[in-house]
């Protein structure tokens, strides 16, 4: 007869992140900030006749995608990881298409490069801030398309 063996009690008792309230709080104040300056920017760039494609074309999107995120983490509080995975995601490729834009079309017309670009070591900063450091490495979108958190 095989002898048995007693689960370990420990091994399926999740130990509480302390600090995850304190996250989820401080993402229902940065996303709504995070649409209002995507729709800043995008004013301004309009007001100075300025809109850049990239500009044009992602900003208002990633402002509505903001927003729903909001939304959505209200509805989910425990999806709080997921919910970074996509925000990062839509600042990641915000940023890589306008470094593209601006190295592509727009070099050449300046001294430098944009700004922008200024922004672009923060998308890092933030995924190894809010991720774990295996999900922080990987390329922008593999995360949403496994659908692991």
């Amino acid at each position: 007869m095989l002898p048995q063996h007693s689960p370990d009690p420990y091994s399926t008792i999740e130990v509480a992140d302390p600090l995850e309230t304190l996250r989820i709080r401080i993402s229902l104040w940065l996303l709504p900030l995070g649409a209002l300056a995507a729709l800043a920017a995008w004013g301004l760039s309009v007001a100075a006749d300025k809109l850049s494609p990239p500009d044009k074309y992602l900003l208002l999107p990633i402002a509505s995608g903001f927003l729903a995120l909001e939304v959505y983490l209200w509805r989910n509080p425990q999806s709080i990881r997921w919910v970074w995975q996509v925000a990062l995601s839509l600042i990641a490729v915000y940023e890589i298409v306008s470094l593209y834009y601006e190295a592509a079309y727009k070099l050449h017309q300046r001294d430098g490069i944009t700004p922008a670009a200024l922004w672009f070591p923060m998308v890092f900063l933030m995924a190894f801030n809010l991720l774990n450091s295996k999900l922080a490495v990987m390329r922008p979108g593999d995360s949403l398309c496994t659908g692991t958190t």
